[in-house]
Parts: structure tokens; sequence; C-alpha cells
């Protein structure tokens, strides 16, 4: 009977020692399974936060970037400002230099101008003041010939006019004469005169000092050339009279 109260009793500690051995490997697997499953979380996070890193890696490049190319406008604009103001600058000195050239230029031409006006003032003013002394000369060598030829013209006038009174009684003469012989043959005479009185007025002279041809350049003196008078009415006889009368002229000098 021990013995088998033994054998029970043993039996029954086996039995517990196995449901405890059980009870153990549910708890070993239950603890393996959260391990697994907290191992599959933690890799989870760990590969979350390595992409957070990653995309902020990233979003960190692309601003880095952004500002870089944003640096880069801004010193690309303040060269091209810089350029502009420059090309404004040479702009604006160039301006000013051809101001400058063209005043000068202008000053130049004006100081040309002036100069030319200058020395054709005092050219005209040469000229003037040596025509002005050969007018004078002219004009004393023409007044010296002039009074010479005044002196032969009247010289070679006052013969002639002693011979014109001689000359005027002849034709009065002549003129009474054949009236007589009219008369005296009895023939009726028409004597017709445009002027009351021919006998009573002097034959006409042509004017002293004027045939004399004075030029001032030619120094050559000329005789007087008298030209033949001529009466201011002409005597109209008829046609029996065997000779007309005609006036007698005097004779070429």
């Amino acid at each position: 009977m021990e013995s088998l109260n033994s054998n029970s009793q043993e039996r029954e500690s086996c039995i517990s020692c196995n449901k405890d051995k059980l009870k153990q490997r549910k708890v070993t697997w239950h603890l393996f399974d959260y391990f697994i499953h907290f191992s599959k979380h933690m890799e989870f996070v760990r590969e979350s936060i390595l992409e957070r890193a990653k995309h902020k890696r990233e979003n960190d490049r692309r601003v880095n970037d952004r500002m870089m190319q944003s640096k880069e406008e801004k010193v690309a604009s303040s060269k091209a400002l810089d350029h502009i103001e420059f090309v404004r600058e040479s702009i604006l000195e160039r301006a000013k230099h051809k101001r400058e050239n063209d005043r000068r230029v202008n000053d130049r031409m004006m100081q040309s101008k002036e100069g030319n006006v200058a020395s054709s003032k005092a050219l005209d003013v040469r000229l003037i003041v040596t025509e002005c002394s050969g007018t004078k000369s002219d004009k004393q060598d023409t007044s010296s010939r002039s009074r010479n030829d005044t002196y032969a013209e009247d010289v070679h006038i006052k013969p002639v006019n002693d011979k014109e009174p001689i000359a005027e009684e002849k034709v009065f003469a002549n003129v009474a004469l054949k009236n007589d012989l009219r008369k005296l043959k009895g023939n009726s005479v028409d004597t017709k005169f445009a002027k009351p009185s021919i006998l009573g007025k002097p034959v006409l002279q042509p004017p002293r000092n004027q045939s004399v041809v004075r030029q001032p350049n030619a120094f050559k003196f000329e005789r007087p050339n008298f030209s033949k008078p001529w009466f201011s009415s002409q005597v109209e006889v008829d046609s029996v009279l065997s000779k007309p009368v005609t006036p007698h002229y005097l004779s070429k000098v």
C-alpha cells in the first residue's frame, strides 16, 4: 500500500512538474511572440526614422540649392546693375566729351571766321586806300591835262569864230542880190519863211567845248570837229528861176 501511495505521489509530482513546464513554455512563447512583434515595431520605427531623415536631407539640399540659386541670381542681378551703371556712366562721359569737342570745334570755327572777316576787312581797307591814292593821282593828272586841253581848244576855236561873221555876211549878200534880180526880171517870187525873220536870226553854231572827247585814262588830244551849220528855216523858190536859192555852209575846219 505504501508503495502504491508513493507511486501515486510520484505521478502527481510528475504531472505537476509537466504542467509547470508547460506553463513556462507558454510564457516563453508569449514572450518570444511579444519580442518578435516588438522587434518588428522597432524595425518599422527605425525605417520610418531613416525615411524621415532622408526626406529631411533632401529638403535641406533643395533649400540649400534654392538659396544658392537665389544668391547667384542676386549676384548676377547686382553684376547686371553694376554693368548697366558702368554703361550709363560711360555714355554720359562720352556725351560730355562730345559736347566739349563740339564746343571746341565751334570755338575754332568762330575764331577762323573772325580771322577771315578781319583779314577781309584789312584787305578791303588796303584796297580802298590804294584806290583812293590812285584816284587822287588820276584826278591830278586829268586836271593838269584838262587845263592843257582847254587851252589848246580855245586856241583852235578862236580863228573859226573869227571866220563865222564873214560867212554870214556873204550868205545874206547873195540872198539879197538874187531877190533884186527877180524883181528886175518881173518874175513873181514866192518866198516862204518858216519864221518871219530869217535874216535877223543868227546861224546856229555848234556848242563849244563839247566836241572834244575827254577820257580820264586815255592821254590823247583830239582836235575839235565842227559840224556843218543848218538854218532853222529853208527858203523855197519857184521852179521858174534858173538857179534855186541854196544856203552856203561853212567849210569844215
